[in-house]
């Protein structure tokens, strides 16, 4: 009888490992397919923050279109946390048509603090319809 129990709870923990595995391998696959973003207007976007040591921080924006007749607009913004609480500190914006699409690059000093970059973009068509809106953020820097 204890023989036939050994066995039974051998090949319960065999079947929960493959069952574990099987789900270990699905929940990878979904998580790398969500992290997979398609954009309908967008070709690329990106947000970059640098602080040097004397303070000055450096906020880089950029958006390119996926079609030259697209007109792109791109707002940056350089944030601070402040008494628990995000809050944007200056404005950077310019737009442009075309596939080179928009760069902002946004310089200005900082007291000690967390900081971050917000980038919000938009894409127009040749009628000035809005097509797409895309908000990205830079990795927090402290300073």
């Amino acid at each position: 009888m204890r023989k036939v129990i050994v066995i039974l709870l051998t090949v319960a923990f065999s079947l929960s490992i493959g069952t574990t595995a099987l789900a270990t391998t699905a929940l990878t696959n979904e998580a790398a397919s969500v992290q997979t973003l398609r954009f309908t207007a967008i070709n690329s976007i990106s947000a970059e923050l640098n602080i040097d040591s004397g303070g000055k921080a450096v906020c880089i924006g950029r958006v390119t279109p996926q079609q030259s007749s697209y007109t792109s607009y791109l707002q940056v913004q350089l944030g601070k946390f402040v008494n628990g609480n995000w809050q944007a500190l200056y404005t950077w914006s310019d737009s442009a048509t075309g596939l080179a699409g928009v760069i902002i690059k946004g310089e200005r000093y900082v007291t000690s603090g967390d900081y971050y970059v917000r980038v919000e973009a938009k894409i127009y068509d040749s009628s000035y319809s809005l097509l797409e809106t895309v908000v990205r953020f830079s990795p927090m820097m402290s300073y």
